[in-house]
């Protein structure tokens, strides 16, 4: 497979917009996209096919504001 290299700056203004509209919270927005870059970060070689690398990001994203408020029960 290919190397691949992610343009974080790129990327970083729309994750930031993503999370800001579920979380309304500009704090928590940072907090949270920063965790995403550390995960994409650790978990890059997981990557099986590098054109859905967005879609994977995305998802780590999603992934990480659910984990992010703890569960009511």
């Amino acid at each position: 497979m290919a190397e691949l290299t992610i343009n974080w700056d790129q990327v970083q203004s729309e994750l930031k917009g993503f999370v800001y509209k579920r979380v309304k919270d500009k704090s928590v927005t940072e907090d949270i996209v920063h965790d995403v870059f550390l995960k994409v970060q650790e978990k890059i070689q997981q990557l099986r096919e590098n054109e859905k690398v967005f879609s994977w990001i995305y998802q780590i994203t999603r992934n990480t504001i659910v984990d992010h408020y703890p569960k009511t029960s």
